[in-house]
């Protein structure tokens, strides 16, 4: 699956993409988040397995690579030149919202 979907990912076939990842995450959803018939509200998630099975296929697709192993970006920001220790996140400014103000764009100081 993970082949065909940085297929269609170099292709720029992003409806193909978007089919393949949609059906993939569809057939492994249900086997990751399944009810404990035994013990409905006991909620038991493996993390790993989650990343494994619904994230690394994205992270390959960005990357257009199907090996990828993890879900990092890493390599992507490689390919675009950019680097990770030079890259700044984007910070909290603390503003707090006054009553009907819909949006506020920090200002970087």
């Amino acid at each position: 699956m993970i082949v065909d979907l940085v297929s269609a990912a170099r292709q720029a076939n992003w409806e193909n993409a978007r089919d393949l990842l949609y059906r993939h995450w569809g057939s492994e959803c249900p086997k990751l988040y399944a009810p404990n018939p035994d013990h409905p509200w006991e909620i038991a998630q493996d993390d790993k397995d989650i990343n494994k099975a619904l994230f690394v296929p994205l992270a390959g697709a960005f990357c257009a690579d199907s090996a990828v192993t993890d879900s990092s970006l890493r390599p992507l920001i490689e390919k675009t030149g950019l680097s990770a220790e030079t890259r700044r996140p984007g910070q909290i400014c603390g503003h707090v919202f006054k009553n009907g103000e819909l949006t506020y764009s920090c200002k970087v100081s």
